[in-house]
């Protein structure tokens, strides 16, 4: 029997934050999700909900990813983030890793990706989209 996977979205895009919720409901037999528009209460919500994975957007307003990352991992230091953006360059790339993200999958990414960055992360191993990989 497989485990029940607790996801937390954190993206200020509600039909990004809608439409990878329902992706994860087709890739997962069991599963639980919480959805965040914002970062500013996402210590609060990682407390009570305590998220297997957080898929965390990069540019928001308010609060970016970065900063979002930073405050989420310094009262949580084994959380699973995985960077979730359409930014595909390094400097990005690199400002979230220097975060502490865990991965770092592009929006464009296929469900391969998807799935593959879940496991990786969730065996304690760090993911980085092929699409970066490849440039």
């Amino acid at each position: 029997m497989k485990r029940k996977i607790k996801f937390l979205i954190i993206d200020d895009q509600k039909i990004i934050r809608e439409g990878l919720s329902e992706k994860i409901r087709s890739l997962f037999e069991k599963t639980e999700i919480r959805e965040l528009a914002s970062g500013k209460d996402s210590p609060d919500v990682v407390r009570q909900f305590e998220p297997d994975i957080i898929f965390m957007d990069i540019s928001m307003p308010d609060m970016d990813g970065i900063e979002t990352t930073r405050l989420i991992l310094s009262q949580f230091p084994g959380q699973n983030i995985i960077a979730f953006s359409m930014n595909d360059n390094d400097e990005t790339l690199n400002k979230m890793m220097d975060a502490g993200v865990r991965g770092y999958l592009l929006k464009t990414d296929d469900e391969t990706d998807f799935l593959a960055a879940v496991d990786t992360v969730l065996s304690g191993h760090f993911f980085v989209s092929k699409s970066i990989k490849g440039k």
